[in-house]
C-alpha cells in the first residue's frame, strides 16, 4: 500500500496529522482580522504577518496501509467534511479559538481495522511584540546601568489576553527582564491556547564595551571519540606606511590563509560507526554535535537533556544533520532541527533544541516528529544562497525519487519528488554529497552489479535536479562509498570500499569539468591499499582559506589527506601530496578510533561583531591636507571628540 504526504489547507492555516497508530499535528495559527494592533513586520499596522506565518504539514506515515476515510469537524459550527484528504475551510472572522477535529478509519475490505484521531486548538497569534516600537531594534546603555526590556510597553497585562512568555538567551518566564549586560535579547510570546508565538529582538550595546570578534574553528566528531579541529593559519601583512589612505592603528592581515588540523576535546562518550552531525553558530563555534543517538553540547561535551523519550535509531551511512531554524525577529539559534532517518523503518523525523534551556547550552523539547517515509539514509543539508534558509536533499530508493525539503523562518516546505532515470535493479550506496558552489550533485549506485555515479545539475532558484551523467565506474568487488567535489567543482573524488582484508579499498578521480561522453575517460587511480576505506570530505566545509581532501578509514588513529585536491592526476604518474602514500609517518594522528562516516556540517552566515573607535586617515604627502577620522562611539549618543597633535588640540569627528 502506498505512503502518502497529506496537506490540510485552511485559509492562513497548515497542519500536519500522522497514522501511525495515533495521529500527530502540529500548532495551527490563524491571524487575527480584528487586531489592529498586530504589526505585520514591514513597520505598518496590519493583519498579515506573512513572513513569520509558518506551515506544518498533515503527514500519514501508516506503514502497512493507508487511511480510507476522514472526518473534518473545524468546531466553528460548519459541516463536516467527509472523504476528503485535503479539505479547505475559511473560519469566520468571528471565530476566536476553536478546536479542528480529523478522524481517519483504516479498512481492509469491509473490515475497519483501526479509528485515529487528533485534536488541535485553532486559534490567533499573540499581539506582536516590540522594542522601541520595532521588531528588531537597538539599544546602548552606560557601563554599570540598567535596562528593563518590555515587549508591550504601556500596555496594560489585562488588554493582552493569556500570554506567556520565554527569553533568550535565559530561558525568563516573566514578561519584563532588567539586563545590564550586552547581547542580543529576544522574546517569544506564546498564546496560551494555540500556542501560536511571535517574537521581537532587540540588542543591548554597553558604551565603551568592545563586543566579541573572537570565533571559533570549526570542529568535526566522529568515529570513537576522534575528531577534527581546523585552524586557519597564514602570513600576517602589515598596512604599508606609504598607502594614502589607511587606518591609524592597523591590525595585520592573513595573507595565504591555509587550515591546519588539530585534535579537538575529545568526547569519549561519542561513538559513531558511520554518520554523524554538527551545527555552528554566527561566530563558527560548535554549538552542538550527534552521533545519532545522544546529542551533546559544543561548549563542555556534556549530553544535552532529552524528557520527551525519543528513541534511539540507526542513522546509517549519512543519516543524520542539525540545522538551526531561522525565526522572524529572534536572535540567532533559539532553536535547533535535529534530523535523522531511522534505516529500519525509512523515517524521516526530526527533533527540536531550545538553546534558552540547560544554562544556555540547549534541551530537546520536541521529539520524533515524522516528515517523510520511504527514506535511504542519504542525506546532505547545504546553506542557500539567501544565507537565510537551509535545504535537505535525502533519497528515496524505492521510487527512485529525490526528495528536498526547504527549513526557512515558516518552517519547513518543499517534498518535492525528482525522479531519475534508472533500472528497477539499481541499488543506493554510500553519500551524497553538493559542491561547494552548490551547483552539483552526486550520489552513488550500485546498478546491475557494476558501481555508478550519478551526477546531477542543481538549478539555483527552483533547486530542481537534472541528471547531467551516470559515471559507470565498472563491476569491482568493492563498493561505492564516499564522494566529494574539489574545492574548484571540477574533479569528483570517490572511494571505492573493500573488505580490510584480501578485497582492496580505491580513492578514484573523476573530471567533471569534460563533456558528460568523456567523462569516464577521465576516471584516474589516486590510492589503492587493504585498508576500508569510508568517507571522504574537503575540511573544512566553511571558510575562505585552502582546504585539503580528508578520507577517514576503518580503526585507525590517524586521519589521511590530500593537500592539492584541484591538482588533475596524468595519465602517467600518480598525485603528490597524499599522506597515504607516505607510510606510517603520514597523515594526522587524532584521539580515539576512527571509522567509516565523517560528519554533516551546517553552519549559519559568519558574523563580526567587534566594535570599536577606530580612527582612519587619508592623504600622507609633504605639503598636502591629511584628513583624520574618527567613527561615533556609543551611538546614539552625541560625541565630543578631541584630537592632540604634536602638542595641539584640535576637536571634532573629522579634522
Amino acid at each position: 500500500m502506498g505512503k502518502r504526504l497529506l496537506l490540510f489547507l485552511v485559509s492562513g492555516l497548515f497542519g500536519v496529522f500522522t497514522s501511525e497508530a495515533q495521529l500527530y499535528v502540529g500548532k495551527a495559527c490563524l491571524v487575527n482580522p480584528n487586531d489592529s494592533q498586530s504589526n505585520n513586520g514591514s513597520g505598518s499596522n496590519g493583519n498579515t504577518p506573512s513572513a513569520c506565518t509558518e506551515s506544518t504539514y498533515f503527514f500519514d506515515s501508516t506503514l502497512d496501509s493507508t487511511a480510507d476515510d476522514w472526518v473534518w469537524n473545524f468546531g466553528d459550527n460548519s459541516p463536516e467534511i467527509r472523504l476528503e484528504r485535503n479539505p479547505s475551510h475559511t473560519f469566520s472572522p468571528t471565530v476566536v479559538n476553536s478546536t479542528v477535529r480529523v478522524t481517519s478509519k483504516v479498512y481492509s475490505g469491509n473490515i475497519l481495522l483501526q479509528t485515529n484521531y487528533r485534536d488541535v486548538n485553532v486559534g490567533y497569534y499573540p499581539r506582536q511584540p516590540s522594542f522601541e516600537n520595532k521588531l528588531r531594534a537597538d539599544t546602548t546603555i552606560c557601563g554599570g546601568s540598567t535596562i528593563e526590556l518590555d515587549p508591550f510597553k504601556g500596555v496594560p497585562s489585562s488588554q493582552l489576553g493569556g500570554l506567556s512568555y520565554k527569553w533568550f538567551p535565559h530561558g525568563d518566564t516573566t514578561r519584563t527582564i532588567s539586563v545590564d549586560e550586552a547581547g542580543c535579547y529576544s522574546v517569544e510570546v506564546i498564546d496560551n491556547f494555540s500556542k501560536c508565538s511571535r517574537f521581537a529582538t532587540i540588542t543591548v550595546k554597553v558604551c565603551y564595551e568592545e563586543q566579541s570578534s573572537s570565533g571559533g574553528s570549526e570542529k568535526w566528531y566522529f568515529g570513537e571519540g576522534s575528531g577534527l579541529e581546523f585552524t586557519l593559519t597564514g602570513r600576517d601583512t602589515i598596512q604599508n606606511p606609504l598607502d594614502s589612505a589607511g587606518s591609524l592603528n592597523p591590525q595585520p592581515e592573513l595573507t595565504d590563509p591555509v587550515y591546519n588540523p588539530a585534535n579537538p576535546r575529545i568526547n569519549d562518550d561519542f561513538e559513531a560507526f558511520e554518520a554523524a552531525a554538527g551545527v555552528l553558530n554566527n561566530s563558527n563555534a560548535t554549538v552542538l554535535y550527534t552521533d545519532g543517538k545522544t546529542i551533546f553540547s559544543g561548549e563542555d561535551n556534556s549530553a544535552i537533556p532529552d524528557p520527551t523519550g525519543s528513541t534511539t535509531k540507526d542513522v546509517g551511512v549519512q543519516g543524520v544533520a542539525i540545522v538551526p531554524k531561522p525565526i522572524c525577529n529572534s536572535c540567532n539559534f533559539v532553536y535547533y532541527y535535529v534530523f535523522t532517518v531511522d534505516e529500519a523503518t525509512g523515517i524521516l523525523s526530526y527533533s527540536v533544541v531550545d538553546m534558552r534551556d540547560n544554562d544556555q547550552k540547549g534541551a530537546v523539547i520536541e521529539s520524533d516528529i515524522p516528515l517523510a517515509v520511504n527514506l535511504t539514509s542519504k542525506l546532505t543539508v547545504e546553506r542557500r544562497a539567501d544565507d537565510e534558509s537551509y535545504i535537505i536533499y535525502a533519497f528515496d530508493n524505492n521510487s527512485n525519487t529525490f526528495r528536498h525539503f526547504t527549513i526557512d523562518s515558516v518552517g519547513m516546505s518543499g517534498d518535492q519528488e525528482i525522479s531519475l532515470t534508472a533500472p528497477a535493479t539499481e541499488i543506493s550506496s554510500g553519500y551524497v554529497t553538493v559542491s561547494s558552489d552548490q551547483n552539483m550533485l552526486a550520489h552513488g549506485m550500485i546498478i546491475n552489479n557494476e558501481n555508478v555515479v550519478v551526477l546531477m545539475g542543481i538549478d539555483r532558484t527552483t533547486d530542481q535536479l537534472t541528471e547531467i551523467a551516470k559515471i559507470n565506474l565498472g563491476a569491482d568487488p568493492a563498493t561505492i562509498y564516499g564522494l566529494a567535489f574539489s574545492p574548484d567543482g571540477n574533479l569528483l573524488y570517490v572511494t571505492l570500499q573493500g573488505n580490510g582484508q584480501d578485497i582492496p579499498s580505491k580513492l578514484l578521480q573523476i573530471d567533471i569539468s569534460v563533456d558528460p561522453a568523456d567523462i569516464e575517460s577521465t576516471i584516474r587511480l589516486v590510492e589503492s591499499g587493504v585498508d576500508k576505506f569510508g568517507a571522504i570530505a574537503l575540511g573544512p566545509k566553511y571558510g575562505d582559506g585552502e582546504k585539503y581532501l580528508y578520507i577517514t578509514m576503518e580503526n585507525k588513529d590517524v586521519i589521511h589527506y590530500l593537500q592539492a585536491p584541484n591538482e588533475r592526476i596524468p595519465t602517467t604518474s600518480a598525485i603528490v601530496g597524499f599522506t597515504y602514500s607516505q607510510g606510517p609517518g603520514g597523515g594526522h594522528s587524532v584521539a580515539g578510533t576512527t571509522k567509516l562516516g565523517f560528519p554533516t556540517i551546517v553552519a549559519p552566515k559568519q558574523e563580526d561583531e567587534a566594535s570599536g573607535s577606530g580612527a582612519t586617515y587619508s592623504g600622507n604627502c609633504m605639503n598636502a591636507p591629511t584628513t583624520l577620522s574618527i567613527q561615533a562611539i556609543c551611538d546614539p549618543y552625541e560625541n565630543d571628540v578631541e584630537w592632540i597633535l604634536e602638542g595641539q588640540k584640535k576637536n571634532g569627528a573629522q579634522i
